[in-house]
């Protein structure tokens, strides 16, 4: 099975990643490392999320299966095994990882942090962003499919302003519902 996490900047989806991957005894990778690491190799400036989000963008929008494979296959995901992958962030993602998980007979699920603005900023301040620059971030077109395409896709919508250990018990029970 194959966990997808999608929600805003400061949602509490990596948090989130490493509570399901622990809990469900799966694999953990995430599409915002894959691209820190592209942009690495091309000498890019990591530090900065417009340089990050522009390149994600760029290849997303040129080839989203070609994106999508080399994310996987940089994580080390085999089909068959379980994944939680971390930052969803566009619609043309999500119709290359639903292609792929009929063609591998991987289940996938959609879940989306819907966490408020207020809890949002509190969490991006602790690592030193100002709340201008959150709302400008969000701004950039990567983030944009976030709030109607992928909330909408989602299979299961969790509120993020909950305790993790709440987030991921609910989590886990629809996924064990979904098993059964």
């Amino acid at each position: 099975m194959i966990i997808v996490l999608a929600g805003a900047i400061g949602s509490g989806k990596s948090t989130l990643c490493a509570e399901l991957a622990a809990a469900h005894g799966a694999h953990r990778a995430s599409f915002g490392d894959y691209v820190r690491y592209l942009a690495g190799q091309r000498g890019l400036d990591v530090t900065q999320r417009t340089v990050l989000q522009d390149l994600g963008h760029e290849l997303v929008e040129a080839d989203s299966r070609a994106f999508l494979d080399g994310a996987l296959d940089w994580s080390s995901h085999l089909p068959g095994k379980d994944l939680v992958l971390d930052g969803l962030r566009h619609t043309k993602i999500l119709a290359a990882l639903r292609a792929r998980a009929i063609d591998s007979n991987d289940p996938m699920v959609l879940i989306y942090l819907d966490t408020s603005l207020d809890v949002r900023q509190a969490r991006v301040a602790s690592r030193g962003v100002s709340l201008t620059k959150m709302i400008a971030d969000e701004q950039h077109p990567a983030e944009l499919d976030l709030y109607e395409g992928l909330r909408g896709a989602a299979d299961l919508v969790l509120m993020g302003d909950k305790p993790i250990e709440e987030l991921r018990d609910e989590a886990l029970n629809f996924l064990a519902a979904l098993n059964s």
